[in-house]
């Protein structure tokens, strides 16, 4: 890998069997992964803007069913997605507790996070609608998307919006991430 790389961690919350591991695997593999394992890291390598990112993103896989996450799982963290299943109102329900958890652990830094309403291909099991999704979103400040990871559906492009919002930012720049939603990224905590 090319010196100048630039090194971005990003981390995935959520409550258990949204999707997590599956994002994952998506972005970083470009397949779909229906099953995870107690801990899980990936990295891919990326070229924004004429340059490479190193892109090590990890999830929490299954800590969130015993509530063990820790400010270790935060350190160095440059993004974060707080994920719900779109079949789930509990999971969307329970975004409030991750960001309180993500502000209790990254106060005061630059630390950008926004929103995925995962598996769209279910979309005649949804109970959260876009509507509910966007406006928690705009509540908080945050970017907004909806994916599916079996299908790849923009997965890549919510990945590489909040990677260009955390590049604008370490440049000095603002948060807001050029993109086709138009709310601009992501909340800084």
């Amino acid at each position: 890998m090319d010196q100048s790389a630039i090194s971005l961690k990003l981390l995935l919350v959520g409550e258990g069997n949204v999707g997590k591991t599956s994002l994952l695997v998506r972005f970083a593999e470009d397949q779909f992964a229906d099953s995870y394992q107690d801990f899980e890291s990936k990295m891919r390598l990326l070229e924004i803007g004429g340059r490479p990112i190193k892109v090590v993103i990890t999830d929490t896989a299954g800590q969130e069913n015993f509530r063990t996450l820790t400010g270790g799982m935060y350190h160095s963290v440059s993004g974060v997605f707080c994920v719900y299943d779109i079949t789930c109102k509990e999971s969307f329900e329970k975004l409030g507790t991750w960001i309180k958890g993500t502000r209790k652990y990254v106060p005061g830094k630059d630390v950008i996070v926004s929103i995925i309403g995962n598996k769209t291909d279910l979309e005649n099991e949804r109970v959260v609608t876009t509507a509910e999704g966007q406006k928690f979103a705009a509540d908080n400040e945050m970017e907004f998307y909806e994916t599916s990871a079996l299908t790849g559906e923009n997965v890549m492009y919510a990945f590489e919006h909040l990677i260009e919002g955390i590049m604008n930012v370490r440049s000095g720049g603002s948060s807001k991430a050029k993109g086709k939603s138009g709310n601009g990224c992501c909340l800084l905590m």
